[in-house]
């Protein structure tokens, strides 16, 4: 008996931590990164993830505090990595990638909206370092400072990342962000700027915060890129994930056609958990309980749905 509560202790892990923001120590490679969760993060389904790199002479701490309310908004995991030294360089890729694999492990995390974004030293960083590691990314943001980029993952990422550069019309750094967006626009990236009037270096402004994540939620929300997620997550059997964006593209009217198609892949998945929970109900009243214990399981596959908490329910009282 003690050999089971010792075995069950072992594998028993604390529930990740929501709201926030708070500190996480990691390992491998050493570093604290800070992270805040929405308040109503479920792993039932997953979930947008903004990695943040603060300007030089920051802290994480401190650059999260002043995103968390846009990413509360936005409904976005955020992490906010530490470079080692008081600015960023290229040895510290490897505190962001731990970062990202680590809140990875922790949460689930949506790999389709994965984005990076950097203020200042931070900007040239999530652009010179992102591009190399392209893959990552579903939107880079460059904030008052910026990089070209250059690689075979920068090529491939063409079509399928999207670029945004912030830079105020009185910052030293605007002539390279203007350079650096012209370059990325002309290699054919998807990418928007915004010339902040008046704004210089420091501070950020909240309305150049704002058209950050109008931004980012207007190319990972569109109609398309909801229906495209719902898709592949059916076909990958990722049902809640598939019925979130499903509705979400059937409620939004940018795109009626669209928002059609999603209602009927939506209603197809709502009769097949329907059908399976119905088959498990005739089994259950035929006395078959093994054949409805199978038939509800299939039922609860397609989380988000009535149909499967129905028979969530219908399997506990089988237990």
């Amino acid at each position: 008996m003690l050999n089971v509560l010792i075995a069950a202790a072992l594998l028993w892990q604390e529930p990740p931590k929501t709201g926030g923001p708070f500190s996480v120590t990691i390992d491998k490679p050493q570093t604290t990164y800070w992270c805040q969760v929405p308040d109503d993060y479920t792993a039932v389904r997953s979930w947008p993830l903004m990695v943040i790199l603060h300007g030089a002479g920051d802290t994480a701490e401190n650059f999260i505090k002043f995103w968390s309310g846009g990413g509360a908004k936005a409904k976005f995991i955020l992490a906010a990595a530490k470079s080692r030294g008081q600015a960023w360089d290229d040895t510290d890729g490897d505190l962001i990638l731990g970062v990202l694999d680590d809140v990875k492990k922790k949460y689930k995390v949506d790999a389709d909206r994965v984005m990076l974004t950097g203020y200042s030293s931070g900007g040239f960083m999530a652009t010179r370092w992102g591009f190399r590691h392209a893959s990552n990314w579903r939107v880079l943001t460059a904030i008052a400072g910026a990089d070209h980029g250059g690689g075979k993952e920068y090529k491939a990422a063409i079509g399928r990342m999207s670029v945004l550069v912030v830079c105020g019309d009185r910052d030293p750094n605007l002539r390279i962000c203007k350079e650096v967006f012209e370059h990325v626009k002309k290699d054919g990236f998807e990418c928007a700027s915004n010339w902040v009037a008046g704004m210089e270096h420091s501070p950020l402004k909240p309305e150049a915060q704002q058209w950050i994540f109008d931004e980012i939620l207007k190319r990972i929300d569109a109609p398309a890129e909801c229906l495209k997620r719902a898709r592949k997550a059916g076909a990958e059997k990722r049902f809640a994930d598939a019925v979130a964006e499903y509705r979400k593209t059937a409620d939004q009217k940018d795109d009626e056609k669209l928002a059609k198609s999603a209602a009927t892949e939506l209603a197809r998945l709502e009769k097949t958990a329907n059908d399976k929970l119905a088959d498990g109900q005739r089994k259950l009243e035929k006395g078959d309980k093994a054949g409805a214990r199978k038939s509800f399981e299939e039922a609860a596959k397609y989380a988000g749905l009535e149909a499967a908490t129905k028979a969530e329910e219908a399997l506990k009282s089988l237990r």
